[in-house]
């Protein structure tokens, strides 16, 4: 089995996808590992189903591209789970009508993400492609919105979760995933905590809300 430099990959992917966000990672190393702990307190260090979601969802600052690279697949369950956002936005135009505005609205929701409580938009008008993109994610501490944004972020969320909507695949060992974090959401299927399922983490190109 030919050993990976998981720096290294991370290196080779800045020419593809821009520079490399580190500081968030453990040791400032330029990739995360993500395996389950049963000591974790967070989602991604779980066995647990992961929900869909962008990463950074609950933050102003987000990285335009996330990469995942397959390490070790659990025998089974840990499947990915994909929404394309940009396909299914002309579906929420059409449920909610002109009140989707308020969605880019910097003040849209009001969130605590268990480091700071600060406002930001649900979707974002992008310069690099035409449909809008979205920063999302259903697991808050604390949100705070008004009652119509309410019901289309509650739509959403379970037309999201909805299987139906979903692209459902497994991902294996030496394959690379690479997601733009605006139009992709992402999750993962539920796995045993002692299977030793192995991803690493790369993070590119951080951009604001």
């Amino acid at each position: 089995r030919k050993t990976v430099s998981f720096e290294g990959l991370g290196i080779w992917q800045e020419k593809f996808l821009g520079k490399l966000i580190s500081e968030k990672n453990p040791n400032q190393l330029p990739y995360c590992k993500v395996a389950a702990d049963k000591n974790s307190k967070y989602f991604v260090g779980s066995s647990f189903s992961q929900p869909l979601h962008t990463d950074e969802g609950y933050t102003n600052k987000y990285p335009r591209y996330v990469s995942l690279y397959c390490d070790k697949q659990a025998k089974v369950g840990g499947d990915s789970l994909l929404f394309d956002f940009s396909a299914h936005y002309a579906h929420f135009c059409e449920r909610f009508g002109n009140e989707i505005q308020l969605l880019f609205q910097s003040d849209a929701l009001f969130v605590d993400n268990l480091f700071r409580e600060e406002s930001k938009p649900l979707l974002l008008n992008l310069d690099f492609h035409p449909t809008p993109g979205i920063t999302y994610c259903a697991t808050l501490k604390k949100m705070v919105c008004s009652e119509k944004i309410f019901e289309m972020f509650d739509y959403m969320t379970r037309f999201i979760h909805d299987p139906s909507n979903q692209i459902k695949f497994r991902l294996h060992e030496k394959q690379l995933l690479i997601i733009d974090n605006t139009r992709l959401l992402h999750g993962r299927t539920a796995f045993d905590i002692d299977e030793p399922r192995v991803l690493y983490r790369y993070w590119f190109d951080q951009r604001e809300c």
